[in-house]
C-alpha cells in the first residue's frame, strides 16, 4: 500500500483516510 502520496485516490480507495490525511 501506498501512503503519502495521495496522488491516486482510486489506488488508496482500501484507506480513504489517508487521502484527507494529505495536503
Amino acid at each position: 500500500m501506498k501512503r503519502g502520496s495521495g496522488t491516486s485516490p482510486a489506488l488508496t480507495n482500501n484507506s480513504p483516510a489517508t487521502v484527507p490525511t494529505l495536503p
